[in-house]
């Protein structure tokens, strides 16, 4: 799958071009954790909302999808997403204000 987000990931901000969070990181299938090094945080601006976009080389029939939020501690994971809209080939699949998303717990012991 090819995986594009915009904003990219904290790397397209001057100072953070060294930043682990990156995009990557949303596939590199760990997910039940507090590493940094395995999460994707991107700055978000009143202008733009953020969006990810994930290409297929193929069809595939999805029967449900799961999100892991923002998780590297308690007072970190009130960066996390509150609200994901999706769409399937251009057609949205989720409510017009989208899916809630929990907030994760800010520790590694759940799933």
């Amino acid at each position: 799958a090819m995986i594009k987000a915009s904003p990219k990931d904290m790397t397209v901000l001057s100072g953070h071009e060294a930043d682990c969070r990156t995009l990557s990181n949303l596939i590199d299938g760990n997910n039940v954790t507090t590493d940094k090094n395995s999460m994707w945080l991107t700055p978000v601006c009143i202008e733009q909302c953020p969006y990810i976009q994930i290409d297929f080389p193929k069809e595939y029939k999805f029967a449900g999808l799961r999100f892991w939020n923002y998780n590297s501690s308690l007072e970190d994971s009130f960066r996390g997403v509150k609200r994901v809209k999706i769409l399937v080939d251009q057609t949205r699949v989720s409510p017009e204000e989208g899916f809630c998303i929990k907030k994760a717990p800010g520790h590694a012991e759940f799933d």
